[in-house]
């Protein structure tokens, strides 16, 4: 890591310690949950959530994470998984002609926002769910989920369905929000104690939908996405391990060539 790189991680955790804190979801139904995120997205509220997001330069930051570029030479069906606005999958289409480009996105503002930038033949875009796609088995060679995996109710089915996507030796390049430091501090004593007993079930937040939701600061955060769960959740989904970069906030996992470990359920644990 060069000194640049340092000083930028040392700003993202004094911004992470001034911001307001993230509160534990009370709520017994997680159903009900999701159908708040949901129905958010999949409305014109949300229209100023991904027009911030289209304004991202989104391809900046990921090229400076490691080995992104190599993976994404290496793959040649490559799927934006949660493209948000899509300027991640623009950028793809672009950089790579030859390859085919895929993204997905609950929002309806989603779409929209990918037609009015480019007219690529090699962009997919499909509106649909990350715990439900509907892309064939085994159809991918590389997945990328950028911050995606904090706003899902149910992550381990959110894993189920990148692994069933990902063709035998497909990788998952899965950025996260580290958020143990923007939580109180009794929901923080909740968490360790759940990471010292191998637990695997989410620590639970109450995403604050409202009009300032756009503005970020991972408001809409809906559990706490512990990168030591994240790695238990990918390996009982049958994912192995190739690299964790605590600094990056980077995951790489691999779905085997051959074979499947791991229980792979859809629900959770």
């Amino acid at each position: 890591m060069n000194m640049t790189e340092i000083l930028h991680t040392i700003e993202s955790l004094i911004a992470i310690l001034r911001s307001n804190k993230l509160m534990r979801y009370r709520g017994k139904d997680l159903n009900a949950l999701e159908r708040i995120v949901r129905e958010y997205y999949q409305s014109d509220r949300s229209n100023p959530y991904y027009t911030r997001l289209y304004l991202k330069d989104v391809w900046k930051d990921m090229v400076r994470r490691t080995s992104f570029l190599y993976h994404c030479r290496q793959a040649q069906r490559i799927l934006d998984f949660g493209c948000g606005s899509g300027c991640l999958a623009v950028s793809l289409s672009k950089k790579f002609p030859a390859k085919k480009i895929f993204a997905n996105d609950i929002g309806d503002a989603a779409g929209s926002l990918i037609s009015s930038r480019t007219a690529e033949h090699n962009l997919i875009f499909r509106k649909a769910s990350v715990l439900s796609s509907g892309f064939p088995e085994d159809s991918m060679d590389m997945i990328i989920s950028r911050f995606v995996i904090e706003h899902v109710v149910y992550p381990q089915k959110f894993l189920t369905e990148a692994h069933r996507i990902l063709a035998p030796g497909g990788v998952l390049y899965l950025v996260y929000p580290h958020l143990l430091f923007k939580i109180s501090f009794c929901t923080l004593i909740i968490e360790l104690i759940s990471w010292i007993t191998l637990s695997e079930k989410p620590t639970y937040l109450n995403p604050q939908i409202n009009d300032r939701t756009y503005q970020g600061g991972d408001r809409d955060a809906v559990w706490v996405s512990n990168p030591v769960k994240i790695v238990r959740m990918l390996k009982r989904t049958g994912f192995h391990m190739a690299n964790n970069i605590l600094t990056e906030s980077l995951i790489i996992a691999k779905k085997p060539s051959v074979g499947r470990t791991g229980t792979g359920k859809n629900g959770q644990s």
